[in-house]
């Protein structure tokens, strides 16, 4: 067997290709020696955890802000007090909500806290307490339950071509591959560094903010550099124009999908069915370079999450990673129909010790069960 002990092959010749899965190797190669992770990687990682945890520590006091807005199409209402430092607000309301809503700021109130906030006044139909690392790892308070704000999404990748293959959903695939041909679009690999600035105005701001609006979580450009200097960018072309790409790094034998850019054209993407070409290409790399897993990075911790499905129809599998960047906490005062399908059409995913993730199911009566996440999903 073959072995690959630079991080990229065609990283060093920048030369562009069409990639095609049915013409890989028949087994994957090995990867030895170079693929271990670097003491810059290390440091850039210990950095960035260092940085999370101040930024959460400095929320010592959240805001109880009153939200009220409709939960259906036929305009049933919906009340909930939200405790929180905001971070996630607006993809809460969001997701929760059907409509415009209305806030109110009622109070501040120190992070140890313990019970949530506006339960005892009542007036509400759900009480949700969001929390950021370091808060993150406290428990739940009396009657209710911790659930996760993100999930790391992630694919192992098979040593022989066809299970390979098999891994992902033919219609994904074949429909990645459609979009390569109907496009003649091609594939190389650049340095991040070299290209990164341009990347980060062109492709990747311009995307999420598009995408994501003000639920878009987006790094400084002086922060986006910074872990450019250590990384590859998988970069997908028509003729001469970069339509698509994507930031990678390695950590010993896994490549990690790092930040997507999509060129946009009148708001929409400039090639359609760009975002399947680039995990295509991303897959198609982590088998030809002899990787064991391929990264896919964060989603929301909601099962009707769109990024987090998309990652699904690629065969990604969930995991909550070693320490939990935040944690929402639930408690339900109702048992109106409309509030318990809400929430169970969410699919809120949490993790329990012994029993890895699971989904937040609601009975008729209003109590919350904890079932298999693999129950869920079959």
């Amino acid at each position: 067997m073959r072995q690959r002990k630079q991080l990229f092959t065609h990283a060093e010749s920048g030369r562009e290709w069409a990639p095609d899965v049915r013409l890989l190797d028949e087994q994957r190669p090995t990867r030895e020696g170079a693929s271990s992770p670097s003491l810059q990687f290390w440091l850039g990682n210990a950095v960035g955890f260092v940085r999370k945890l101040l930024s959460g520590m400095s929320h010592w006091r959240l805001t109880r802000i009153r939200l009220e807005g409709t939960v259906d199409s036929e305009g049933k209402s919906l009340t909930v007090d939200y405790v929180g430092h905001g971070e996630n607000l607006e993809y809460f309301c969001r997701l929760f909500f059907k409509g415009p809503v209305r806030q109110q700021a009622l109070s501040t109130h120190p992070i140890w806290h313990q019970g949530i906030a506006g339960k005892e006044a009542g007036g509400a139909d759900l009480y949700c307490l969001e929390r950021p690392l370091p808060w993150s790892l406290m428990a739940a308070p009396p009657g209710s339950k911790n659930y996760l704000c993100w999930v790391k999404q992630g694919i192992p990748i098979e040593a022989n071509r066809d299970a390979f293959i098999n891994t992902m959903r033919r219609k994904t695939r074949m429909e990645a591959e459609r979009v390569i041909r109907k496009y003649a679009l091609s594939v190389s690999l650049v340095s991040a560094q070299d290209f990164g600035a341009t990347f980060y105005r062109e492709l990747y701001r311009p995307y999420i903010e598009s995408r994501f609006g003000e639920e878009g979580v987006i790094v400084s450009e002086a922060q986006f550099l910074a872990k450019c200097a250590h990384a590859r960018l998988l970069l997908v072309k028509q003729g001469d124009t970069p339509v698509g790409g994507l930031v990678l790094h390695q950590q010993g034998t896994t490549l990690i999908d790092g930040w997507t850019g999509i060129r946009l054209q009148d708001g929409a993407p400039l090639v359609p069915g760009i975002s399947d070409v680039i995990d295509y290409c991303s897959l198609y790399l982590a088998y030809q370079e002899g990787f064991s897993h391929l990264d896919m990075g964060t989603s929301r911790a909601f099962l009707s999450d769109g990024t987090l499905k998309y990652k699904l129809r690629w065969g990604a599998r969930l995991s909550a990673g070693v320490v939990p960047k935040g944690t929402w906490t639930f408690a339900l005062a109702t048992t109106r129909p409309e509030v318990l399908d809400m929430i169970n059409r969410a699919g809120i995913i949490g993790r329990r010790p012994n029993h890895g993730l699971v989904v937040c199911q609601v009975d008729d009566d209003g109590t919350i069960q904890d079932i298999p996440l693999t129950d869920r999903l079959s």
